[in-house]
C-alpha cells in the first residue's frame, strides 16, 4: 500500500503541504502447524516433529513447548523447525511450537497441541527345553 499526507492551514487563502508517499505491506497472518499431530512409538525411537510456518514475514523464530504437564513449558535449546527426542520412557507427551516472525512489529502464534504416546519397548524372550530342541516363530508388530 502507497500513502501519504496533505496538511491545510485554516488562513482565508488556505496553504496545503503533500507528504512524500511511503509504502507499507500487510503480509497474510502468521499461521503455524505441526506434523505429525499425533503419532506412537516404542521406548528407544525418537520422537520427531515439524513446523510448516505460512505468512506473516520471514525469517521466523521458533521455541518448542511441552504441554505434558499442562500448561506450556519452554524446552531448553529447541528453537528449530524441527523438533526431535528421545523416546525413552513410556507414556503420553504433548508438544506445541511458537513461531514468531520478523515485522517491524512482530506477531507470535502457537500451533495446536499433537498428542504422542510412547510405549514399551517390543521384547522377546526363548526358553528352551532341558532337552531336545526349540523352535521359535515371530510376527512382529508393523
Amino acid at each position: 500500500f502507497k500513502y501519504y499526507v496533505v496538511v491545510k492551514d485554516s488562513a482565508t487563502t488556505p496553504v496545503s503541504v503533500t507528504s512524500s508517499t511511503g509504502t507499507y505491506t500487510v503480509n497474510p497472518a502468521l499461521s503455524v502447524s505441526i506434523s505429525p499431530t499425533s503419532a506412537t512409538y516404542d521406548a528407544g525411537q525418537t520422537i520427531s516433529i515439524t513446523a510448516s510456518v505460512s505468512g506473516g514475514t520471514p525469517p521466523y523464530s521458533y521455541q518448542w513447548l511441552n504441554f505434558t504437564s499442562g500448561s506450556g513449558v519452554a524446552i531448553s535449546g529447541a528453537t528449530s523447525s524441527t523438533y526431535s527426542t528421545p523416546a525413552s520412557s513410556t507414556g503420553t507427551f504433548k508438544y506445541a511450537v511458537s513461531v514468531t516472525d520478523s515485522a517491524t512489529t512482530s506477531y507470535m502464534t502457537t500451533s495446536s497441541i499433537g498428542t504422542y504416546t510412547v510405549n514399551s519397548a517390543l521384547s522377546v524372550s526363548l526358553t528352551a527345553p532341558a532337552s531336545g530342541s526349540a523352535t521359535y516363530s515371530s510376527n512382529p508388530r508393523r
